[in-house]
């Protein structure tokens, strides 16, 4: 009986050992899966705090996306507008610069016209007594010259002798 009571009192020992063990290890797993669970909330509250951050910052950049589109449809709608003015100034300076161009040489072309009207004078023939002609007494230079009509001339001018050629 000695043995008897001793194997029971050894596992009624042994039994509160392990009950000692298991509530040790059911305290510490408690533990654990509290800490565990704290820690899971604070990530997910941070993953929500970022998602939430992000989504904002994502609907500000669409935004602001959007409106950089428009401003650059603006901005290459003015640029248009712009290159058909520099295209139209151009074609204007362009028509400008011909026309300053075309006058000194049309005024050239007269003037030397002019000038070798005026130096054939004493070598062609004076009209008939009978003839009208234009008399003018001073070369243009490039403008329109101013005639005169009368009636036997006696000098020769650059009109008559043009007059001559085209009666010939």
């Amino acid at each position: 009986m000695d043995i008897a009571s001793r194997a029971l009192s050894f596992w009624s020992y042994q039994s509160n050992q392990e009950t000692a063990y298991q509530q040790y290890l059911s305290r510490t797993l408690s533990h654990k899966y509290t800490s565990a669970q704290n820690q899971m909330e604070t990530v997910r509250r941070d993953a929500h705090h970022e998602i939430s951050s992000l989504s904002e910052k994502y609907a500000q950049m669409h935004e602001s996306q959007s409106g950089l589109v428009q401003k650059n449809r603006d901005l290459g709608q003015l640029l248009n507008d712009r290159n058909k003015q520099c295209a139209k100034l151009k074609s204007l300076y362009d028509k400008l610069k011909q026309k300053a161009m075309l006058v000194p040489l049309q005024n050239a072309a007269e003037h030397r016209a002019d000038h070798d009207l005026w130096q054939r004078q004493a070598s062609d023939i004076p009209p008939s007594g009978s003839e009208f002609t234009f008399a003018a007494t001073t070369p243009t230079h490039g403008r329109r010259p101013l005639a005169t009509l009368s009636h036997n001339t006696t000098s020769i001018t650059p009109v008559q002798i043009t007059k001559q050629r085209y009666m010939r």
